[in-house]
């Protein structure tokens, strides 16, 4: 069951809707390209009719209350300590076999995803067989009774390569204790994650904050949920898979996975999309015509009647309504160009549009989100003027820290009352296609 509002989070990201192609797809030889895309017909999602993948880039991440038995999840506990300038810090010495043991929790931050396995050639007839989109899941238990030592380390690669060996929603902490940077793995509270750089795949090396991050933080780029688990690095994205360590004689260790994340296979669409109160929905011929449906808005015969109105619509979507368009640019959300697709992603202009609960926080945290300042030969930023107490230019009234002062806004101001998810799958060996839809209301009752 999600906890929204002031009692958890809910978080979308809608996909541009095509994981493929990677580089190595881009020739199409052996294959049909109907449309001259780059895009073998059997993969063009832009084709209508003519693939059997749906949207299949979506991801989700909430807070969730297990109804009946809690969530269980791995733990490795602090097994030594280190001294630093007289203080003990909890860590972990990994040469002497850490025990793992299993803890629970009635509550999790629980995410959902998905990847594109590529076979790395040329798209071709056997391309079907080939390639794969897999779903993965994680439940990071969150421990309202803080109830765990969680350990400190000398370097950002250590710390985050903990977060990947446990199921713990928790984030990294940087510090400096007399000139020794430390970083802490620090359990995260409910509301905690209402920020979005606590939450999981929105951590960067904290000690090398990079503006482009922005606050609030962004969900790491897809390409970023599947780094390399091996070799040392300063700002590497870790934490994101489900891994294993691997010690050797030395102590050294590296990361493995365990595929424990692993929820499907074979998957031709994972689509999620939210209930739109004044969504316009098209009659025609009747047959209803809704925003994702092919034909919305074009000239058909019969004409539609766009008489009726909700819906369940991806965001982003044509057609006017809550979720229309694009989010605001002030939630620093909006243009999340995937880097893993290279220019492929530029090519049509790929953009993906993010749903999110949102925290006032952003308004008081000491950051210049919007980049605004007093002008003149010596100008001054000016900070968190929606809090400051004062009536800055452009607030829109006269009086102080009013709605247009402020520096950042959700990416869509409206509540999401209910969710639908449609999974698709293919059975290889016959071609054969399955698909399921499952409705979760928001509402209370």
């Amino acid at each position: 069951m999600p906890l929204t509002g002031n009692a958890g989070l809910t978080g979308i990201l809608d996909g541009d809707g095509d994981l493929i192609p990677d580089p190595a797809d881009i020739d199409v030889t052996g294959g049909v390209d109907s449309d001259g895309d780059g895009v073998d017909d059997l993969f063009d999602v832009s084709l209508a009719g003519a693939s059997y993948k749906g949207d299949h880039d979506d991801v989700w991440m909430g807070t969730v209350r297990a109804q009946g038995q809690p969530f269980r999840g791995r733990y490795i506990a602090p097994n030594t300590t280190m001294t630093v300038n007289g203080t003990d810090y909890p860590t972990l010495d990994l040469t002497a076999l850490p025990a793992t043991a299993v803890i629970e929790s009635p509550i999790a931050e629980v995410v959902w995803w998905t990847a594109l396995h590529d076979d790395s050639d040329f798209v071709n007839v056997d391309e079907f067989d080939a390639d794969s989109i897999t779903v993965y899941r994680r439940a990071l238990l969150i421990r309202p009774d803080g109830g765990l030592v969680l350990p400190t380390f000398l370097t950002f690669r250590d710390a985050a390569a903990y977060l990947a060996t446990n199921d713990i929603c928790a984030r990294v902490v940087f510090f400096n204790d007399g000139g020794t940077d430390l970083y802490s793995v620090v359990a995260n509270e409910v509301k905690e994650l209402a920020n979005r750089q606590n939450r999981f795949c929105h951590i960067a090396n904290p000690n090398a904050f990079d503006a482009t991050w922005g606050s609030p933080r962004r969900l790491l780029n897809r390409g970023d949920f599947f780094p390399s688990f091996v070799g040392a690095t300063t700002s590497g994205l870790w934490g994101l898979r489900s891994a294993d360590y691997l010690v050797d004689t030395a102590g050294t260790y590296s990361l493995v996975y365990n595929g424990n994340d692993i929820l499907l296979t074979d998957v031709a669409a994972f689509d999620l999309k939210v209930y739109s109160p004044n969504a316009s929905v098209g009659i025609a011929g009747g047959v209803t015509i809704e925003p994702h449906d092919i034909g919305y808005g074009a000239t058909l015969s019969p004409a539609p009647v766009y008489s009726a109105l909700g819906g369940y619509v991806d965001l982003g979507h044509a057609g006017g309504g809550w979720f229309s368009g694009y989010s605001t640019p002030l939630s620093q959300l909006t243009y999340q160009y995937r880097i893993d697709k290279g220019a492929a992603a530029f090519r049509n202009g790929l953009v993906e549009t993010v749903y999110d609960t949102w925290t006032p926080l952003y308004e008081s945290d000491g950051l210049n989100q919007d980049g605004d300042n007093t002008g003149g030969t010596t100008p001054v930023a000016i900070i968190d003027e929606g809090t400051n107490g004062i009536n800055d230019a452009g607030g829109g009234t006269a009086a102080p820290d009013d709605d247009g002062e402020r520096e950042t806004r959700p990416p869509y101001p409206f509540p999401v009352r209910g969710i639908k998810a449609t999974i698709r799958l293919v059975e290889k060996n016959t071609k054969q296609i399955h698909q399921s839809s499952v409705i979760h209301s928001y509402v209370p009752e």
